[in-house]
């Protein structure tokens, strides 16, 4: 699994920590731009805490084009308008706080690609 994995321990000692992949997608067709969506989620996976878990997205740097699909999903989609060839890619943050209301973070990379085929 790619991505940043950030370990907190909770007030109870508990560990907590949260990881996630990377997300990229390619589309292409016969246009100079096009609609790309990912059809892969980052597989945000919580450990340790105490549940439930409250997810929260934030752009950290990069292209303004990757825009998430629910910024308090676990696992949500990315999509966006992208010029053929021009890759377009952010870093977004995952932050994950328990019940407790300890929070862990984690940092993935989104890609875009577009590919004109005529």
């Amino acid at each position: 699994m790619s991505g940043v994995l950030a370990l907190l321990s909770t007030a109870a000692g508990n560990p907590f920590s949260v990881a996630a992949s990377n997300v990229s997608k390619t589309d292409t067709g016969f246009a100079a731009s096009g609609t790309v969506t990912t059809n892969t989620s980052p597989g945000t996976t919580p450990t340790g805490g105490t549940a439930p878990y409250i997810y929260a997205w934030t752009k950290f740097s990069g292209s303004s084009v990757p825009v998430v699909s629910d910024a308090t999903a676990q696992n949500p989609t990315w999509s966006g308008t992208v010029n053929s060839e021009v890759a377009e890619v952010a870093v977004w943050r995952v932050t994950v706080t328990d019940d407790a209301g300890a929070a862990a973070t984690a940092n993935i990379t989104v890609s875009l690609n577009w590919f004109n085929l005529a």
